[in-house]
C-alpha cells in the first residue's frame, strides 16, 4: 500500500460515440490527443496543490490512459511508495490509523471536476468533427505512414 492509482471512467465520452456513431469505436488520433491533453492538466492540477515538503512524490504524479471502444478510462497515478499515506495538515492519526481522506482523493476529484466541462465539450467538437467525415471507423482505421515512407515519398525514392 501507498502508491496511488484514480480511475476515472469516461462514460460521457463514449456515450457521445455511441449516439453520433450508433455503436462504440475506437477513438480518433485527434480524439486521444485531447484526453491526453486534459489528463496532463488534472496531473499538473494536482502538483500544484501538493505538499512541497513531500518533494520526491509530486514528481511521481502521471496520467495513465486506456482508450477501448466503449470503455474510455484516465488513470493518475502516483507510484511514489508514501504517496496514500500524505494527508492535510492537521488530520490525526489513531494507534497507526489516520482518521482523515487521503490528500489525493479530493485534489484528483477536484482537478477532475474543473475540467470534466471542458473535456466533454472539446470531445463533443472532436466526435461531431469525425462523424461528419463520412469515414468508415468500424474496422481497423488507416496506418500513419512511417518516417522512412514518407522520407521516401518526398525524397524521390532515394534514402
Amino acid at each position: 500500500m501507498g502508491e496511488v492509482s484514480v480511475e476515472i471512467k469516461l462514460q460521457s465520452v463514449d456515450k457521445l460515440i455511441r449516439q453520433k456513431h450508433g455503436s462504440t469505436r475506437l477513438l480518433t488520433m485527434q480524439e486521444q490527443n485531447i484526453i491526453t491533453e486534459y489528463a496532463y492538466s488534472i496531473v499538473e492540477d494536482v502538483e500544484r496543490d501538493w505538499p512541497i515538503l513531500t518533494g520526491y512524490s509530486i514528481v511521481r504524479w502521471a496520467p495513465r490512459i486506456d482508450l477501448k471502444a466503449g470503455n474510455s478510462r484516465i488513470f493518475i497515478e502516483n507510484a511514489a511508495w508514501y504517496a496514500d499515506w500524505v494527508h492535510s495538515k492537521g488530520v490525526r492519526r489513531s494507534s497507526y490509523r489516520w482518521l482523515g481522506r487521503p490528500l489525493y482523493q479530493g485534489l484528483v476529484a477536484s482537478a477532475w471536476e474543473k475540467s470534466k466541462p471542458h473535456l466533454i465539450r472539446d470531445m463533443k467538437i472532436a466526435i461531431e468533427r469525425t462523424e461528419s467525415t463520412g469515414e468508415d471507423l468500424s474496422g481497423p482505421q488507416k496506418r500513419v505512414a512511417s518516417w522512412e515512407e514518407l522520407s521516401a515519398k518526398y525524397s524521390g525514392g532515394a534514402s
